[in-house]
């Protein structure tokens, strides 16, 4: 019974290994070589003989190694659908949390590189204005009145009140 556990394990990590979607997975697998693994680990102490501690060992990390192999290729597999934003049917209750909790992770980090991110005006240049560094350290100018400039926020609210620029809409 241990070799066919041991047997179904390793078929399933082949089959994650090989195919590119997650693959249906028995649900209690995961717990079922963990307790594989405890039992080993007390069939060791009770052990007659040395060569039979040393198998029982081997045994327990074949299992660990396995276990640890198949979690690897599930999470990478995790990982792809969670930027693809697309759930797999084939997720365990534990991996569609790992799954939900990376999607929002990824939706918060997203949200806060959008407010980050500069914004930019089109703007009609009014009145002369001389070459100047930007808040993004970039130079801009000279500028003369009737010239278009894309200017960082901060850089056409300053100009503004300086009755320098006016917004510049464009239809589409």
């Amino acid at each position: 019974m241990l070799n066919e556990k041991i047997r179904k394990a390793q078929e399933h990590l082949k089959s994650e290994l090989e195919e590119e979607e997650l693959q249906r997975i028995d649900k209690d697998m995961r717990n079922s070589i963990l307790q594989l693994t405890e039992d080993s680990r007390k069939l060791q102490k009770e052990a007659p003989s040395d060569v039979e501690k040393l198998l029982l060992q081997e045994e327990e990390s074949l299992l660990k190694r396995t276990l640890l192999a198949i979690d690897s290729f599930r999470l990478e597999k995790i990982l792809t659908t969670v930027l693809s934003r697309r759930q797999s049917p084939d997720m365990t209750e534990r991996e569609a949390a790992v799954y939900e909790a990376l999607v929002s992770s990824l939706k918060e980090a997203e949200r806060v590189a959008e407010e980050e991110m500069p914004r930019k005006r089109l703007a009609t240049i009014l009145g002369k204005i001389p070459a100047f560094v930007g808040i993004d350290g970039r130079e801009y100018g000279p500028f003369k009145p009737g010239d278009l400039a894309t200017l960082e926020e901060q850089d056409y609210e300053a100009l503004r009140k300086e009755g320098l620029v006016k917004e510049t809409e464009v239809e589409v």
